[in-house]
């Protein structure tokens, strides 16, 4: 055999082993605790409201909410939904002037195109093929709405009639909004994204944001990594080819993500990238530093610890390899940047077939000594960071409808569970707070109206009947 053929065959075992880390898919915050742990944001079916430790909710204080995060100091909350625009106007208006200058350029473009007599849609893969870059689909409706409400001539609107009617479209919005008693202000917004939002990551100072963006996380070529003041100002685009999970380095300066290699299906890298200056205003100029080479995984997250370590989860594999050693398992690496070549596994031999295969969804505690790993089965791990020991805390089977685990305290955790008692005026699910000392465990979401919760943790069939 060759070595070109035995390169393919590698090739094609890397792409097999990255294409199992493609699995998962997006498993939503919908509760997290205030820093001082008095209140918690519930993201409900109908979009957000709040709790206290005793599961009193409150009701509706925003509909359409989708994805939320705690500053600080507990005084604000950054928030995250969707809304539809049927004029430009009123879509730009939201939008960066870099952002709306780009659209217009496009689509102008792609209107130059067609007016000649080609197709629309010819005319719009022309303009995607000039750019480096994906475009998403959303996008192309944004560049009809522009040009549907800024041409004039007659013989000119009935060509675009003929290119497909838009009624609508959509963006996604960020906004900052003080909290009080149970309560949020006004909603100042800083950012918008014609693709779907998918994760918010304030910097540990509170003043800057990271956000990653997908048009579609079952064709996630159009990705973006962002970074935004939260006093407002331009957004600048860091990565077209992000996983969508990142972090901040402590001293809030810098961006932490993963890069998948252009050309490459299978391989990726570990970056930091300095994203803000000495002032804390945005500086992306500088470049970046890998910091490890890996399999590219479009859901593997890196997190940063207060000490500059960063936690990070990945397949392992040791070349050369047939195709009945591909790993199922994935590990959980430690990286030290400030140390040559210090990256530590994890989880130990004998502790690997007792935690998820996928372990891309786990959250850290306050004193970032554990992890909670949510499983695909519903059941919760924790990690013991210093001794790779595994606790298994909600070990009840489910299959849908997840939230990840959220922190209290370092000894507080609350999660969701299933519910196989079938007890009347409860859910299918439920939401458990646990005092882990004390295997303490107490529902909070008994009496959550099903109108606010009924499609995330389900009705009980004797409820559906009467």
């Amino acid at each position: 055999m060759t070595t070109r053929s035995h390169l393919r065959i590698t090739s094609r075992l890397l792409i097999i082993i990255a294409t199992l880390l493609l699995v998962a898919g997006c498993i939503p915050q919908r509760i997290g605790w205030s820093p001082d742990g008095s209140i918690a944001y519930v993201l409900a079916d109908d979009g957000l409201r709040f709790c206290d430790i005793e599961g009193n909710l409150t009701d509706l204080r925003a509909a359409g909410i989708k994805s939320a995060v705690w500053t600080p100091d507990g005084k604000q909350l950054v928030i995250e939904g969707e809304a539809t625009f049927e004029s430009w106007g009123d879509f730009a208006e939201h939008l960066d002037k870099w952002r709306s200058d780009q659209i217009i350029e496009r689509a102008t473009a792609a209107c130059r195109h067609a007016v000649t007599g080609r197709p629309w849609d010819d005319a719009v893969e022309l303009v995607r093929d000039t750019f480096a870059h994906p475009i998403s689909d959303n996008e192309v409706d944004a560049w009809k709405l522009y040009i549907r409400d800024n041409f004039d001539d007659e013989d000119d609107k009935q060509l675009i009639a003929s290119w497909g009617e838009v009624d609508s479209v959509k963006l996604d919005l960020i906004a900052v909004a003080d909290y009080r008693d149970g309560d949020i202000g006004e909603p100042r917004f800083i950012a918008a994204s014609t693709e779907d939002v998918f994760s918010l990551i304030l910097s540990p100072d509170g003043e800057a944001l990271l956000y990653t963006t997908v048009e579609d996380l079952d064709d996630d070529e159009a990705r973006g990594l962002h970074v935004v003041l939260l006093t407002g100002g331009p957004s600048a685009q860091l990565n077209h080819y992000p996983g969508l999970y990142a972090d901040w380095t402590p001293d809030s300066r810098s961006a932490v993500y993963f890069q998948q290699e252009q050309n490459s299906e299978a391989l990726g890298e570990l970056l930091r990238q300095t994203v803000r200056d000495e002032h804390g205003k945005l500086d992306t100029d500088d470049g970046h530093d890998v910091l490890a080479g890996c399999l590219f995984a479009v859901f593997a997250r890196p997190t940063c610890l207060s000490d500059g370590r960063i936690v990070f989860n990945s397949v392992e594999i040791t070349l050369p390899l047939t195709e009945n050693d591909v790993p199922q398992q994935q590990q959980l690496f430690m990286l030290d940047p400030g140390r040559h070549a210090a990256l530590v596994r994890l989880i130990p031999r004998g502790f690997t077939n007792e935690m998820p295969e996928d372990l891309s969804y786990y959250t850290v505690s306050p004193d970032e000594s554990r992890l909670a790993c949510l499983a695909e089965s519903g059941h919760v791990h924790l990690f013991d960071l210093a001794t790779g020991e595994v606790e298994v805390i909600q070990d009840i089977d489910f299959d849908d409808n997840y939230s990840l685990p959220a922190w209290r305290t370092a000894n507080e955790i609350t999660v969701t569970t299933a519910n196989p008692d079938g007890l009347p005026g409860t859910h299918e699910r439920e939401i458990v707070h646990i005092k882990l000392d004390k295997d303490d465990r107490k529902v909070l979401s008994a009496d959550w109206p099903d109108a606010a919760v009924g499609g995330w943790l389900g009705t009980h069939e004797e409820d559906e009947e009467d």
